[in-house]
């Protein structure tokens, strides 16, 4: 994880990476031809690049701020159950977190409101998050995997596939098991 903080910091002195800038003018671009342009979910994924390309933002380092397990329940440090989310390992993570974003953000804030969004993005933020903790701390004491107490995990990931449970369950009939599409009774 330090490598990956060095190679960010080395980056933004040296520029923003042309690759990077490409990616984000398509997403611009998928965003200018979109009818709802749903604020919320602009304004999170504005927080997300913001905080990826200007380290002076928010000053920190990768292992500061991300979900660490140990460091939550032994240390205390309650802020890597947020900011974690907010922070990306590479260019491409930050990507397709952002790509993924896009297009289950819009779905969900235009069906329920911003408003509702807003609380359903926080509530799958802590909520993922809480649960990441709870599963290392008993797989440790189960002495099944107990590496999972030091794991460190950044990015808007979990929050996304919050997303998606959502979006699969409000879904008339139509949804994906293991890849497969289909009508899967619940």
């Amino acid at each position: 994880r330090k490598m990956a903080y060095q190679q960010r910091r080395r980056r933004n002195r040296g520029g923003i990476d042309p690759t990077l800038m490409l990616l984000l003018m398509k997403l611009f671009a998928q965003v200018q031809q979109m009818p709802y342009k749903p604020p919320a979910t602009l304004f999170i994924m504005g927080v997300n690049i913001a905080v990826h390309l200007n380290d002076t933002l928010i000053p920190f380092s990768i292992s500061s701020v991300c979900l660490h397990p140990a460091q939550i329940l032994f240390g205390w440090d309650l802020k890597r159950l947020v900011l974690s989310a907010f922070v990306h390992a590479d260019d491409y993570h930050l990507y397709y977190n952002m790509s993924s974003l896009l297009w289950k953000g819009a779905q969900l804030e235009q069906t329920n409101g911003t408003e509702e969004f807003l609380k359903m993005s926080a509530f799958l933020l802590l909520g993922s998050h809480v649960i990441y903790v709870l599963v290392a701390w008993i797989l440790s004491m189960l002495g099944v995997f107990s590496a999972t107490m030091q794991t460190c995990a950044v990015g808007y990931s979990a929050v996304l596939f919050g997303y998606k449970m959502v979006l699969n369950y409000n879904s008339p009939s139509l949804s994906s098991f293991y890849g497969m599409m289909g009508e899967f009774q619940s």
